[in-house]
């Protein structure tokens, strides 16, 4: 079952997040977090600004995508994180999670997700890419790929920084 995760689903999340593996959390947070942050992590939680989607099966959660609170500094786009449990991946999980979450994204005024990733992730930038994201700016020891909001209509321009931004029109 697809659903918007809320406070009530804490311990679902924390439970989820804490059953990924070193390298999973290492891709997930570009850090390998220990059990008590990712308990200080979800008890951080703003509830009220940011969204978190799921995917729960027999109770569990086995996918879940977060867009972060909207921010002045980047305006039109959110940050998002997305994590599907090893043996649940490659059934569609994540690319139904980035579309649902980027059509309420959207539906807010923001322009495209923000995915940051960790070069040794070769197959989440790939996965990302088959989304219809784009590499907007790489480098060590991350980079950042842009999925648009409404992936059928598209301008890319670039920024003062030099870096690929999507539009949608």
């Amino acid at each position: 079952m697809y659903c918007r995760l809320g406070n009530t689903h804490l311990a679902l999340i924390r439970q989820h997040l804490l059953s990924l593996s070193a390298p999973d959390r290492l891709f997930r947070f570009n850090s390998s977090l220990c059990d008590m942050a990712i308990g200080r992590y979800c008890a951080e939680i703003d509830w009220d600004r940011c969204l978190r989607m799921g995917f729960v099966a027999d109770g569990i959660v086995r996918g879940m995508i977060q867009l972060a609170p909207p921010t002045a500094r980047y305006s039109g786009r959110r940050e998002a994180a997305l994590t599907v449990d090893r043996g649940w991946r490659r059934r569609g999980i994540g690319t139904r999670l980035v579309a649902e979450s980027a059509q309420l994204a959207a539906s807010s005024g923001c322009r495209c997700l923000v995915f940051y990733w960790h070069p040794e992730n070769d197959r989440f930038l790939s996965f990302l890419t088959a989304c219809g994201g784009f590499i907007a700016q790489q480098h060590p020891p991350i980079g950042w790929l842009l999925v648009p909001s409404n992936q059928a209509s598209r301008r890319t321009q670039t920024t003062a920084q030099g870096c690929a931004v999507a539009d949608v029109a």
